[in-house]
């Protein structure tokens, strides 16, 4: 069995820390996140009506400062609860790969939003990636890119309900950690052996969630909101994208 890279530690029934390798780097879109050498990632869930106007204030009084806990340290909140999440631990070549994801979908949201405003927390999918895989900065960056590709093929591919084409939820987040060597792999995309083992992950986890919530809807019911969320999306696309080329002029017919 392959061992992970991340350390888990439960700190609470709702509050559970992953340690990072030392001397790795992170990139994450988290609470306190950003990219440098982070120690700790904490995953919480939260109330449905949890609405903190300072967010960052409440994480280091209720998180940081109550676990004693640095400020290299990413906060990735959700209102799924975290005994639920996914945890994949898997052999790439010679590398190790640790995934840990939270996989809500709800709220959905896409393009053509009727409302925007400042996320608190929602359903999230938080995707957390740990790697021993050597990557130059360049790497790590692309890497990131091709798994937030990856989700969002993923959502797209569930049709969920929304004005335009879903893209993922108003808070998603995306956390990844390897080591940095100039030497290391550069490209990272979906057809790289790291890449397209990352990518089958996060697609296969979050189709497999959105299947399981329709476990009690009937088949038809199904293929009838997937038709006609298509033909909603396909309507959109013709409507507000498409526009007649009233300039061009066809010339002269014969």
């Amino acid at each position: 069995m392959t061992r992970g890279l991340l350390r888990e530690k439960r700190l609470e029934k709702y509050t559970i820390l992953y340690e990072i390798p030392e001397n790795y780097t992170t990139i994450s879109s988290g609470i306190f996140g950003g990219f440098g050498k982070y120690r700790y990632i904490i995953l919480k869930t939260v109330s449905r009506d949890f609405n903190e106007r300072d967010v960052y204030k409440w994480c280091r009084r209720e998180i940081l400062d109550k676990y004693n806990l640095p400020n290299e340290t990413v906060v990735l909140l959700t209102c799924v609860d975290v005994n639920d999440r996914v945890r994949i631990i898997e052999n790439v070549e010679d590398n190790t790969i640790d995934v840990v994801m939270t996989i809500g979908l709800e709220p959905v949201v896409c393009i053509d939003y009727d409302k925007i405003y400042t996320p608190l927390v929602g359903g999230t999918i938080n995707i957390v990636v740990c790697t021993d895989t050597k990557l130059t900065p360049q790497g790590l960056l692309d890497l990131y890119r091709t798994i937030i590709e990856a989700k969002t093929i993923a959502i797209v591919d569930t049709l969920l309900e929304c004005n335009s084409r879903p893209t993922g939820t108003m808070t998603d987040t995306l956390t990844i950690s390897a080591p940095i060597d100039y030497k290391g792999y550069t490209t990272c995309s979906i057809v790289t052996t790291i890449g397209n083992k990352l990518s089958r992950i996060v697609y296969r986890n979050i189709i497999q969630k959105y299947i399981q919530n329709l476990e009690n809807t009937k088949l038809e019911d199904i293929i009838s909101r997937i038709v006609k969320n298509e033909i909603r999306y396909r309507k959109v696309i013709i409507e507000t994208l498409w526009r007649p080329r009233r300039d061009l002029n066809p010339g002269p017919t014969a």
